[in-house]
């Protein structure tokens, strides 16, 4: 949890540094330190964030996202297509897309 916050922070800090150059008037050589600073925060701030993150985290995300998307089609595309179907899929169709869109928000979430 610490390193979180710190990777946060050190980010936060590096593109306020690049934020701030644009404000002031430097010249290049203090320009280029700058830049370097909060890139080399920016960086490290990433890489504190990034490195505690499993495979299977990365991987709920990623299904997640996908139940989402195929929840979604579900519920609001797939009960427009009864000329190609019946139309007891229609509610079928609903409540799987319903049952898939909470499940990939839930993934997403937690």
């Amino acid at each position: 949890m610490l390193s979180q916050i710190v990777g946060s922070v050190l980010i936060a800090v590096g593109i306020f540094a690049i934020y701030l150059l644009g404000k002031s008037k430097k010249n290049d050589r203090d320009a280029f330190i700058l830049i370097v600073i909060g890139l080399v925060f920016t960086g490290a701030g990433g890489w504190l964030l990034i490195s505690h993150i499993t495979l299977m985290v990365l991987l709920k995300k990623f299904f997640g996202i996908i139940f989402v998307l195929m929840g979604g089609f579900l519920t609001l595309k797939f009960p427009a297509i009864s000329k190609y179907q019946p139309g007891e899929f229609t509610s079928l169709g609903i409540l799987i897309g319903l049952v898939l869109l909470i499940l990939g928000v839930y993934m997403i979430m937690f």
